[in-house]
């Protein structure tokens, strides 16, 4: 099966995607912290006190997998919950002292691989990258409901709801 254009192009994207993972892995790897660990603390630098419920859903975990997530950062000293004043049982995350004192290292271990990603890229490419990836991501939230609506169609209807 020959793939399209639009199809390479996908395959590239994951394969970056995959090795910026794993490149933020290998240079945090001393902390002994994994990937969703990773991805939790750094959500919370940029917005910390956000509900756990909210902040899986951002990461696209499920509850389980995030409370477990979170668990093992409170027992590493790393994040807190705290209860809401006015509904108990909503529970907001936030980085203890500790994680706070970390902050600069993360970002500067996190700068090498980005510095590696990008290299070779200029500040006009960098900003067309991401002027491209904002598009992408635009239009498909935009089509989500396009899709929820297709998928209840024969694949001959469908087809013909996807070209309109």
């Amino acid at each position: 099966m020959d793939l399209s254009a639009k199809q390479h192009l996908v395959i590239r994207l994951f394969d970056a995607a995959r090795m910026m993972r794993q490149g933020f892995e290998h240079v945090h790897r001393d902390q002994k912290l994994s990937w969703p660990q990773i991805r939790i603390i750094a959500r919370l630098l940029a917005a910390e006190g956000i509900g756990q419920s909210e902040l899986g859903a951002l990461l696209e975990m499920e509850p389980m997998t995030i409370s477990r997530q979170v668990d093992r950062l409170v027992d590493a000293g790393l994040v807190e919950r705290r209860t809401e004043a006015g509904d108990r049982r909503v529970r907001r995350l936030f980085l203890t002292e500790r994680s706070h004192a970390m902050r600069d290292w993360i970002r500067e271990r996190s700068e090498l691989v980005l510095d590696l990603a990008f290299d070779g890229l200029s500040e006009r490419e960098k900003a067309s990258l991401a002027k491209t990836l904002d598009l992408i991501n635009g239009n498909l939230q935009r089509s989500s409901t396009r899709f929820e609506v297709q998928e209840t169609l024969s694949p001959a209807t469908a087809r013909t709801a996807s070209s309109r």
